[in-house]
């Protein structure tokens, strides 16, 4: 269930430039360039622990300072986060006293839980979430940028993993942000996630990042994105939206940026009643009928979305539970 590893959602168009253990770590260097963790204490650092369980903590702040970076090279940084104790932290990410991620739970759920909670049936099993996003261009002109992960609660704040990487290919003429972290515990997004890359990244055009939480749409620089590609359902009790979250979304998707949804993403936001006027279908809490072959039948072929499509059969849950 635990991640162990960045590499499986590192974009195909970027490598690692250097990567941070911060359990056991406080300085690491590659190819030039290097972290440096200013503050923060180790927890689980033992040898051989997962570096996704092994955590760096402080009571209201942990600070990062990333050198050697190029100003006219496009970076993405990533962090994995682990809430072992479950007590309702949450925490946000700065750039040079900017925030750039809003309040975000430092956890996301994966399949079907151990024990089936009564109270929360469909949370799934806790595990750490990897989160993804650009660093500007702009935010590092001297080579320099710093970063903290501040705490927004009572609870102090925690960091797994801290990587940067560098762009080694020409940028694509669309970026989608992939969006998961949870679903119903039978969707195993972790797993189809990258799938789903690697089909919209069939198409030349497009390049993608992938973002292991629903608070990834709350990002300062959602604009960096032409479209967003919701790849989640999360539940209330778990991982729910924020104010923040929500009116970013909004003003993207009105702003003329893209939004599109798979499968139970329709149930996303589910809590927000205005989500229906951004994606146009959403989930009523019905059902659905049982999993078989179908037939869809395309009845405007001159639509861009549509044009050139055929009538197909498929094998998949044919939704009636949609309203919008």
């Amino acid at each position: 269930l635990l991640p162990g590893s960045f590499r499986d959602i590192t974009p195909d168009r970027f490598e690692v430039a250097a990567y941070l253990n911060c359990g056991p770590q406080n300085v690491a260097k590659a190819g030039g360039v290097t972290i440096e963790a200013l503050n923060g204490k180790p927890f689980r650092s033992e040898k051989g622990e997962d570096p996704s369980l092994s955590v760096a903590f402080a009571e209201t702040s942990l600070v990062f300072r990333i050198s050697g970076l190029d100003p006219a090279t496009e970076y993405i940084i990533g962090f994995t986060w682990w809430d072992s104790t479950l007590d309702g932290r949450w925490q946000s990410i700065h750039m040079n006293g900017e925030e750039v991620l809003p309040p975000t739970r430092p956890i996301a759920y994966e399949r079907p839980g151990g024990v089936r909670d009564p109270a929360h049936p469909f949370r799934g099993q806790p595990t750490p979430t990897r989160i993804q996003f650009p660093l500007p261009l702009g935010q590092a002109e001297d080579g320099t940028c710093s970063i903290s992960i501040k705490g927004e609660g009572p609870q102090n704040v925690v960091n797994s993993e801290l990587w940067i990487m560098r762009r080694v290919r020409p940028k694509a003429e669309k970026q989608v942000l992939l969006v998961s972290g949870q679903d119903f515990p039978g969707h195993f997004w972790r797993e189809t996630g990258p799938v789903m890359e690697e089909l919209i990244t069939r198409d030349p055009r497009m390049e993608v990042t992938i973002c292991e939480t629903p608070y990834a749409v709350g990002l300062k620089h959602l604009d960096a994105y032409d479209v967003v590609f919701l790849h989640c359902k999360n539940y209330e009790s778990e991982l729910p939206s924020t104010e923040a979250t929500r009116g970013r979304l909004e003003r993207y998707v009105h702003g003329g940026s893209g939004l599109c949804l798979s499968h139970f993403a329709c149930g996303a936001f589910q809590e927000w009643p205005e989500f229906v006027a951004l994606s146009g279908r959403v989930w009523n809490g019905g059902g659905h009928d049982r999993r078989g072959p179908f037939t869809v039948e395309v009845v405007d072929r001159e639509h861009p979305v549509t044009c050139g499509l055929s009538d197909f059969e498929t094998d998949d849950e044919l939704y009636w539970c949609l309203e919008g």
